[in-house]
């Protein structure tokens, strides 16, 4: 996000887009691309509300990037133009810049949506415990170790957590 942000700045600088279009404007997207690394590390990093933070974070972050969809749309010379901009915002219908509305934008939007779900989705499982996968003894459903065969069984045989 942060190169597309400066190819825009870059255009602006040119006269080919709207002002609004550059973080010297109304689009602060350039803001999610520079506080991805920190908050990845803070979220992978020990402590409390890591995924609050993330969860967080990602709001935010579609937010901003409906705020720059809206301000670009209402940029657009249509009949629903409210934005009027030297330039007009008609640079993104042609190639290469029609992948910021075609593929970029969408993709942006949906990886901060399957982001969230998989946020929300681990929060509904609670937290992930240091070796789960190790071997458990075998109960015979009364909480006595055994091998599920009876009470009275030697406690032989073990399972692995999820089997």
């Amino acid at each position: 996000r942060i190169v597309v942000e400066i190819v825009l700045w870059r255009l602006v600088a040119e006269g080919v887009a709207p002002h609004l279009m550059s973080f010297t404007g109304r689009n602060f997207d350039i803001l999610v691309g520079l506080t991805a690394p920190i908050v990845a590390g803070i979220c992978l990093g020990p402590g409390a509300g890591r995924r609050r933070g993330a969860m967080w974070w990602n709001a935010a972050g579609i937010l901003i990037l409906a705020n720059t969809v809206v301000h670009a749309f209402l940029a657009v010379p249509t009949p629903l133009r409210r934005l009027v901009t030297v330039p007009p915002n008609v640079f993104v219908a042609h190639f290469p810049f029609i992948w910021l509305p075609g593929f970029l934008v969408p993709l942006a939007f949906a990886l901060h949506v399957l982001s969230l779900r998989q946020l929300r989705r681990s929060g509904a499982q609670g937290p992930e415990r240091p070796g789960a996968d190790r071997a458990l003894p075998r109960t015979d459903g009364t909480g006595a170790p055994g091998t599920g065969a009876g009470r009275g069984a030697p406690a032989t045989g073990v399972i692995r957590q999820g089997d």
